[in-house]
C-alpha cells in the first residue's frame, strides 16, 4: 500500500550523468573520496555480461560490493546479460539496478534460470529495481538482466553481508525505489520489511534552499531501524560519509530523525530490519517545511553545541547573540554548533546577516575535555564589524569538530541575529597554481590533498603551522613515478623556504614506492611541506598527501589488557558524553579495555581510527558479554552505535590480526533518550 497526503504519486525519473574529467599535465586532477563503508569494494566490470545462462560471466566468489556497468538491447540482438556468483556461507544479498535509460528487468535465478528473488515491485521505463533478503545459502546463483522495452545501459550493484562486513543491517546500495520526488508539506508511505524484502529505499528532493525535516518510522510490530543518506558522488553506494542521520532504538519503539536546516538536493531514506529476522509492517513520514534550522538554547558552551551530526551538503541555520545577562546572570555572547565528517571533505562556511561584530571559529576538540585548548582552533573568521564571515578549509580530514559564533570580547557587546551555513563536499583538496604554497593554516587532525607533479610542474609546496606541541605524520602514495618529500622548519613564517631554514625530516625512496614521514612531539611554529620529482626524468605522476597532527599526550601503556584492568572513562552522561584516546594494540599488546557508566538510557557511539594496520572493536556488558562488534578488514575504520540502559560497560580494543601493530584513536560519544 502507498499513500501519500499530499496527493504526490510517486513518479518516474532519470538519472543523472555522472561527470567524467580529464587530466591535464599543467593542472592537477580532480579527485574525489572514494573510500566506501567496507574496503571490499571491487573495480567495475565492464561490457562484459553473458549473453545465455549457460555463459554467464563469472564475478567470482562475493565478500562486499561488486559493480558491473554493461547495456543490453542493441539492436534487439541481445535481450539478456547474465553474471554468475558464488556465496561461501549463510549470507544477506542485496542487488540494485540503476542508471537506466531503457525499461529493463532484474532477476535472481538458480543454474537452471528459475526465479529466486525478484523486486518486490516492478517499477516502470527506466526506474531504478531492487532486490533485498536475508539467510540465503552458501552456493552458486546467477543475476539475470532483461530488456523488456528500448536499449538502455545500465549499473548493477551486489552486495553479499558475510560475517559482519557491514556495520548494521542496512544495504550498502541505493537505488530509486521508491521516488518521491520535491517533498513539501507531510508524505506519508506503508510498507513492510521481512527476510524477503531486508531494505526499501526511498528518494526525495529537497525543493527549497533550506528545509526543515522530521521523518518519523510508527505501526512496528518488531525492529526497524531508518536512516537518511546523501550520495554525493552518485555512485548507488553508501560511502563513509554519507549518512547523514540514523534512528536505532531497540525493539517496537518508533523511531524519528530530526534535520533542520537541510540544504537543497535529493536525498535517499533507507528503512531495514533493526535485528535479523524483523518482520513487520510500518508507516514512514515525513515533513518538510521552508526555512532555517534553529538552534535549542542552551548552547553556550561544547557540551551543549547543537548537534548537527554528519555533515554532507549544506545546513542553514538563524541564531542570536546578546551582550545582556538573563534573570540567571548567564549571558549569550556565544553558540556552539557540532558536526562530524565520515570522510575527507572540502568544508566551508560563511556567518552573515549580523547587526553587530560577530566572528566565527572552527575547533577540533583533540582531547574531548569540552574545553578549547591550545592548538584546537583550527581555523577562524574575525572581519570589522558587520561585514560578513567566511572559512574554507579543503581537505579536511574525517571526525569531529566544533563551530563557535561569539562577540568580540574587544568590542561593546551589542545584541545581533545572524545566519550560518555550513557545508562539505567529499572529496581531497587540491594544491594551488603552479610556483604557489598552499596554506593549511593550523593543523590538528587529518587533512588530504590530491595533486599531480610533471616535467613542466615539478614542485608542490604546502605550509601548516602548529599551536602546540604534537605529533606529526605524513603519508605520500597514489605514484606512478617517482616522487619524494620533504619537511622544512619555517623559522621566519614567511612560507617560503630560505636558505639556512632546516630540513627536519625527509622521505626519498625510489620508483613508484609511497613515502612517509613520522615526527614525534614536533614544536609549535610554522613548517613546509616540499613535494617534487625523484628524478628528473620523471613526465607525470599523481599523489595523495595525507597531513596528519595530534597533541602529543602520554598512552595508558600495556597495563590496560583485562576487564580487570581496564582503564576507568567515569561515568558517561548529557554534560562530560564524550571520551577520546590514544594508544596502541600489537604483538607486546594485543587488547585493550575501557571501562564506562550510563546513568539513564541513551546512544553510545564509539569509533575506532587511524589505523596502520588491522584492529578490531567490541562492546562489552558488565560481565563480558559481547553486544556488539566492527570488524572491517585491514585498516578501515571500526565504528559501533547502539541503543544502552543505564549499567557499566566496557569496550575492547584488539589486533585484527596477529601480525597487526597500529596506534589508534578511540571516540566515544553517549547521547541521553531525552536529549
Amino acid at each position: 500500500m502507498l499513500t501519500q497526503s499530499n496527493s504526490q504519486a510517486p513518479t518516474l525519473v532519470t538519472p543523472s550523468v555522472l561527470d567524467n574529467r580529464s587530466l591535464s599535465l599543467d593542472t592537477p586532477p580532480v579527485f574525489t573520496s572514494s573510500s566506501t563503508i567496507v574496503s571490499a569494494l571491487t573495480p567495475p566490470v565492464n561490457n562484459v555480461g553473458g549473453r545465455t545462462i549457460s555463459s554467464a560471466t563469472n564475478l567470482g566468489v562475493i565478500s562486499g560490493i561488486q559493480s558491473v556497468q554493461d547495456v543490453i538491447g542493441v539492436n534487439s540482438t541481445n535481450p539478456n546479460s547474465y553474471y554468475r556468483f558464488t556465496v561461501n556461507s549463510l549470507s544477506n544479498i542485496n542487488l540494485t539496478l540503476t542508471h537506466l535509460t531503457g525499461d529493463a528487468d532484474l532477476a535472481l535465478t538458480d543454474a537452471s534460470g528459475t526465479i529466486i528473488r525478484q523486486p518486490s515491485i516492478l517499477p516502470g521505463y527506466t526506474q531504478d529495481e531492487s532486490i533485498s533478503f536475508a539467510n540465503i545459502n552458501a552456493g552458486e546463483y546467477y543475476i539475470r538482466v532483461n530488456q523488456y522495452s528500448g536499449d538502455t545501459t545500465f549499473t548493477l550493484n551486489l552486495a553479499v553481508d558475510r560475517a559482519g562486513v557491514f556495520p548494521d543491517n542496512a544495504s550498502p546500495l541505493l537505488a530509486n525505489e521508491y521516488e518521491l520526488n520535491n517533498v513539501w508539506g507531510t508524505v506519508t508511505q506503508t510498507h513492510s520489511l521481512n527476510n524477503n524484502n531486508t531494505s526499501d529505499t526511498y528518494h526525495f528532493d529537497n525543493p527549497f534552499v533550506s528545509g526543515n525535516y522530521s521523518l518519523s518510522l510508527s505501526g512496528l510490530t518488531s525492529d526497524v531501524d531508518i536512516r537518511v543518506v546523501r550520495d554525493a558522488n552518485r555512485n548507488g553506494i553508501v560511502d563513509m560519509g554519507d549518512v547523514l542521520s540514523n534512528s536505532i532504538r531497540l525493539g517496537t519503539d518508533s523511531e524519528s530523525i530530526d534535520l533542520q536546516g537541510l540544504g537543497s538536493g535529493g536525498y535517499f531514506v533507507q528503512v531495514y530490519q533493526g535485528s535479523p529476522g524483523s518482520s513487520t509492517n510500518y508507516t514512514l513520514t515525513l515533513n518538510n517545511q521552508p526555512g532555517t534550522g534553529l538552534a535549542t538554547e542552551p548552547d553556550d558552551t561544547i557540551d551543549q553545541a547543537y548537534n548537527v551530526k554528519t555533515l554532507n551538503g549544506s545546513r542553514h541555520f538563524n541564531g542570536s547573540l546578546s551582550g545582556r545577562t538573563n534573570p540567571e546572570g548567564r549571558g549569550d555572547s556565544q553558540d556552539f554548533y557540532r558536526f562530524e565528517l565520515g570522510t575527507t571533505s572540502d568544508f566551508s562556511l560563511s556567518l552573515t546577516g549580523m547587526t553587530s561584530n560577530a566572528n566565527v571559529e572552527v575547533i577540533r576538540d583533540a582531547n574531548q575535555n569540552g574545553r578549547i585548548d591550545d592548538g584546537e582552533v583550527i581555523a577562524l573568521s574575525t572581519s570589522s564589524g558587520i561585514n560578513p564571515e567566511s572559512i574554507l578549509m579543503q581537505g579536511l580530514g574525517s571526525g569531529k569538530y566544533i563551530v563557535r559564533v561569539y562577540q568580540d570580547p574587544n568590542t561593546t557587546p551589542a545584541d545581533t541575529n545572524y545566519s550560518l551555513t555550513l557545508q562539505a563536499s567529499p572529496g581531497l583538496g587540491l594544491p594551488g597554481l603552479p610556483g604557489s604554497t598552499s596554506e593549511i593554516k593550523t593543523l590538528n587532525g587529518v587533512r588530504e590533498f590530491g595533486g599531480a607533479i610533471s616535467s613542466r610542474r615539478p614542485t608542490d609546496l604546502y605550509f601548516f603551522d602548529l599551536t602546540t606541541r604534537s605529533d606529526f605524520k605524513l603519508d605520500l602514495t597514489g605514484l606512478r613515478g617517482d616522487l619524494d618529500v620533504r619537511v622544512y622548519a619555517d623559522s621566519n613564517r614567511n612560507g617560503v623556504i630560505d636558505a639556512g631554514e632546516s630540513m627536519i625530516g625527509s622521505s626519498l625512496r625510489s620508483g613508484s614506492l609511497s613515502e612517509s614521514i613520522n615526527l614525534q612531539a614536533l614544536q609549535s611554529g610554522r613548517y613546509i611541506v616540499k613535494i617534487s620529482q625523484g628524478t628528473s626524468t620523471l613526465d607525470f605522476s599523481n599523489y595523495v598527501l595525507r597531513l596528519e597532527a595530534n597533541p602529543t599526550v602520554s598512552n595508558f601503556g600495556s597495563d590496560d589488557n583485562s576487564l580487570r584492568q581496564a582503564v576507568s572513562f567515569g561515568s558517561l552522561t548529557n554534560s562530560s558524553r564524550s571520551r577520546s584516546v590514544n594508544d596502541f594494540v600489537g604483538t607486546t599488546d594485543t587488547q585493550d579495555f575501557y571501562r564506562f557508566t550510563v546513568g539513564e538510557r541513551g546512544t553510545l557511539s564509539v569509533n575506532l581510527a587511524r589505523l596502520s594496520a588491522d584492529a578490531d572493536l567490541q562492546l562489552l556488558s558488565s560481565d563480558g558479554t559481547v553486544l556488539s562488534r566492527s570488524v572491517n578488514p585491514g585498516t578501515a575504520s571500526e565504528s559501533i552505535s547502539r541503543e544502552l540502559v543505564a549499567g557499566e560497560y566496557f569496550v575492547r580494543v584488539y589486533q585484527g590480526a596477529s601480525n597487526s601493530n597500529t596506534n589508534y584513536n578511540l571516540d566515544l560519544d553517549f547521547q541521553t533518550a531525552s536529549r
